[in-house]
């Protein structure tokens, strides 16, 4: 009975994972319409709700550690709070302000997880130690998910101000936003439990994305035109944006890191 209930939980989180990742981040960034022949903000999807659901699905697939106490969680959500107000990201189904900061939607799956996590610790009482190596490995997490944009940014405006002037700063400005992001995701692996079914769901279904936004990325950059508006669904829900890059990075490399083979 143990096992079957095990086996359905995995399903109901892969099935609720690909719904969100194929589908809820399609909604979770700023939206905007013409109404009137002006251009005006729209409700977004809630970013928090987003993140929420996202850390409750990869719960239920099973691939996430479990040592991990309630209170280690602590320090990395509360540097996530001015990480947030400093983004201006609405918490609920408000619109984006204009012109607010673009946090990555990897940082919104770690609020998630962090807050999914420490309140089924209160309620499996996990234990109430605090190992600050623990506490402090999370808070730099949550740090580094959010710095992670900003050397892109950086790379952006430095290749806009330099188009012909420098093929170095052109180069940086292509190519170093998409591996900061790759990277931030990859920082995912060490949440990650063995449990290789649960792994082989979250490489299906993140191996699937990212290579979806890695292709719209490439297209970007050898200057092929826009195919989000030509290409069939679900794949067009995908070709969002490049925030989507380190999201789809960190599912792929949990599930890597679940289906690691066990030590001897």
């Amino acid at each position: 009975m143990e096992k079957k209930t095990k086996w359905a939980a995995l399903a109901v989180g892969a099935a609720a994972l690909c719904v969100l990742l194929v589908y809820g981040v399609r909604l979770a960034g700023p939206r905007s319409g013409v109404v009137d022949g002006h251009l005006v903000h729209v409700a977004s999807f809630s970013p928090l709700l987003f993140g929420l659901l996202l850390g409750l699905a990869l719960h239920l697939t099973g691939a996430l550690r479990r040592d991990i106490a309630p209170l280690e969680w602590l320090p990395a959500l509360l540097l996530c709070i001015p990480l947030w107000m400093h983004s201006e990201s609405p918490a609920w189904f408000t619109p984006y302000p204009e012109n607010s900061v673009r946090l990555s939607t990897l940082l919104l799956a770690l609020v998630g997880i962090g807050c999914v996590d420490a309140a089924l610790g209160v309620w499996q009482r996990r234990g109430w130690r605090f190992r600050w190596k623990a506490a402090l490995a999370l808070a730099l997490l949550a740090f580094l998910l959010a710095a992670s944009e900003w050397p892109g940014d950086a790379a952006n405006a430095v290749r806009s101000a330099t188009m012909d002037r420098s093929a170095a700063a052109r180069y940086i400005g292509v190519y170093a936003p998409p591996l900061l992001r790759l990277a931030a995701g990859a920082l995912f692996f060490f949440l990650a439990r063995r449990n290789r079914p649960a792994g082989a769901a979250l490489l299906a279904v993140g191996g699937f994305c990212l290579a979806v936004d890695l292709a719209a990325v490439s297209m970007a950059l050898v200057d092929i035109p826009d195919a989000s508006m030509t290409a069939p669904k679900p794949i067009s829900w995908l070709l969002f944006d490049d925030y989507t890059l380190s999201l789809f990075s960190g599912v792929f490399f949990l599930g890597l890191g679940a289906v690691r083979a066990k030590r001897a």
